[in-house]
């Protein structure tokens, strides 16, 4: 059922945006740049960025920069042209990504599962442990997140039949792009392997056309492709560097040189716990809303049926990639799946307050 978006949902969403800008952006002066960590280091590519004026071929400390895309060092070398080089302006993007984070995934659970489901799964995302840790440091985690929850929120809107498809599946494909110059080749391999798999248990291959590859793979393209084409052209050896040996050979663990680790995986898995603190209390509450019964996925899923099933092949899909990748494999790679778990949660906490009221309203009628 499309629910339209009430006064009330309104004054949530106000809430919702005071509380994750208090806490995000309201806190992202402090503490300093640890030198010893990414953050000086990464902030450095950023202030190049702006003494070079080159947007295409990144440095740190005048040594050319080819392991990462482009798109979260873009966005702080605007702030810095905005606001001058400080903590602040280096941690703005991610701070105005998690205000995005927190707002969507309300708007998210708030359409196909109903608003306090929304509301709960936007609380988690505020408030997690592992969500405020990690947007300390500048890694591009939350921005390639907000994508991911927009490819999905848009895929699924226009796959349920309420929103254009045009709009949807295009803005998805933007999105998408959005993600590869953010994170680069997972950007694209995580959600078009969750919508593979979510199509696959829907049954629902049929209705490829909808989706307009063509048109779609064109936008994805004509917004992800020309910097790799123009650092290609002006790096010799980009490729190699940026695709095999920072990409395939890291997650083999074969990268030179070998400066990196890998979490163990009980301990990555464990972490979790950590992370989604105080809401991994409810990770049994979130596993009910698990759709068990395959012979029911199809044309007879109602809205709310499929956004529960595709945020388990989002999760799933991340989770199962770390857990087989054993070469590079730390403790916040699985961030891009943390909004889906945070909406089941939300779910499993919604359903569980509805069954205990409909529970207190029997036994009150007895």
């Amino acid at each position: 059922m499309i629910r339209n978006v009430t006064v009330r949902s309104w004054w949530i969403l106000l809430c919702l945006l005071v509380l994750s800008a208090g806490l995000y952006i309201g806190t992202a002066g402090s503490p300093a740049l640890d030198d010893e960590d990414v953050d000086a280091a990464h902030a450095l590519v950023s202030q190049e960025m702006l003494q070079r004026n080159d947007f295409v071929v990144m440095y740190m400390d005048g040594v050319r920069y080819l392991i990462r895309p482009p798109m979260h060092f873009w966005m702080v070398a605007a702030s810095y042209k905005l606001l001058g080089e400080s903590e602040f302006a280096t941690r703005l993007p991610l701070g105005l990504a998690m205000v995005g984070l927190v707002l969507l995934t309300f708007e998210f659970g708030r359409r196909f599962f109903g608003q306090r489901a929304g509301l709960y799964g936007a609380l988690a995302v505020a408030t997690s442990v592992g969500m405020f840790i990690f947007t300390r440091n500048m890694i591009p985690e939350a921005i390639y997140a907000l994508a991911f929850e927009g490819i999905f929120y848009l895929f699924l809107r226009s796959w349920t039949g309420s929103l254009n498809p045009r709009v949807g599946y295009w803005g998805a494909a933007a999105l998408c792009g959005i993600a590869v110059l953010t994170r680069a080749l997972i950007g694209l391999l995580f959600p078009a392997a969750a919508i593979m798999a979510f199509i696959t248990m829907t049954r629902g291959w049929h209705r490829w056309r909808e989706l307009r590859l063509f048109s779609s793979s064109a936008i994805f393209l004509a917004i992800s492709a020309p910097w790799h084409i123009l650092a290609g052209l002006r790096t010799p050896g980009f490729f190699w560097a940026y695709f095999i040996n920072e990409h395939i050979n890291r997650a083999l663990g074969t990268r030179l040189p070998h400066d990196y680790g890998a979490v163990p995986l009980w301990a990555w898995w464990s972490a979790h716990l950590v992370w989604l603190f105080p809401w991994s209390f409810f990770f049994p509450l979130a596993l009910r809303e698990v759709p068990l019964s395959p012979r029911k996925w199809g044309k007879e899923m109602d809205p709310g049926q499929q956004a529960r099933l595709l945020l388990f092949a989002w999760a799933g899909v991340i989770l199962l990639f770390f857990t087989l990748e054993s070469g590079s494999r730390l403790e916040y790679y699985s961030f891009g799946a943390w909004p889906a778990i945070s909406m089941l949660l939300g779910l499993g906490i919604a359903h569980a307050e509805e069954t205990d009221r409909k529970s207190t309203r029997l036994n009150s009628s007895h």
